[in-house]
């Protein structure tokens, strides 16, 4: 995994201590609730809810939260499918390698 795509909740577990707050004081001012300590925690993904609610409290930018995200799901994805996904044909190859086509039938028969 790389730094680029670590957890959200990785980035988001800094804010409420840089900005002298404890993590129950923003669950409770940003009505996020248990979320918020779940995303910290790494336990929960971010939903949209989630991000516009914190980037409420903190003045940002709710985009960034769900990018943050989205490059997270990604990386998962990527290092959980090992091979295969590099094992399946691409469009290019498929266009590299013409079918043939059967002609078109005229009344259910073959022209």
């Amino acid at each position: 995994m790389t730094a680029a795509s670590c957890h959200p909740g990785d980035v988001w577990a800094q804010k409420p201590k840089a900005h002298g707050v404890t993590p129950t004081e923003l669950a409770r001012h940003s009505h996020a609730g248990e979320p918020h300590h779940k995303i910290v925690n790494d336990k929960r993904t971010v939903t949209s809810n989630s991000a516009l609610r914190l980037a409420h409290w903190f003045g940002d930018n709710p985009e960034q939260l769900m990018s943050l995200q989205a490059r997270y799901d990604l990386e998962v994805a990527k290092t959980g499918s090992g091979g295969e996904l590099s094992s399946l044909p691409t469009r290019l190859h498929l266009c590299a390698s013409p079918v043939k086509r059967q002609p078109k039938s005229v009344h259910g028969r073959a022209a």
